[in-house]
């Protein structure tokens, strides 16, 4: 199983009956950012990053949504600005 497969798998059966409201904040963001990111990295912007940052060094670094590897500094970058590149903070 990926790691993506993982969250998930948690996500859909954690069960928020007794968490506390930092915990549900986590979670909530947690699950915003996934889903901010798998609406964004194929945003201009975050194709744009990816194509500057192939230029700064590959790596064993995972560039998500791509089959691509940078260097590490690089990859969390670009995986960055996918994330944020539709985000409208709608967790409270």
């Amino acid at each position: 199983m990926t790691a993506a497969q993982d969250i998930a798998n948690w996500a859909v059966t954690a069960d928020f009956a007794e968490c506390t409201s930092a915990r549900k904040t986590v979670v909530c963001s947690v699950v915003d950012t996934i889903g901010c990111f798998h609406a964004g990295w194929r945003d201009p912007v975050a194709q744009k990053t990816l194509s500057a940052a192939r230029s700064w060094g590959s790596g064993n670094a995972a560039v998500f949504g791509t089959n691509e590897r940078l260097a590490p500094l690089p990859a969390a970058f670009v995986n960055g600005v996918s994330a944020h590149a539709l985000d409208y903070d709608d967790c409270e």
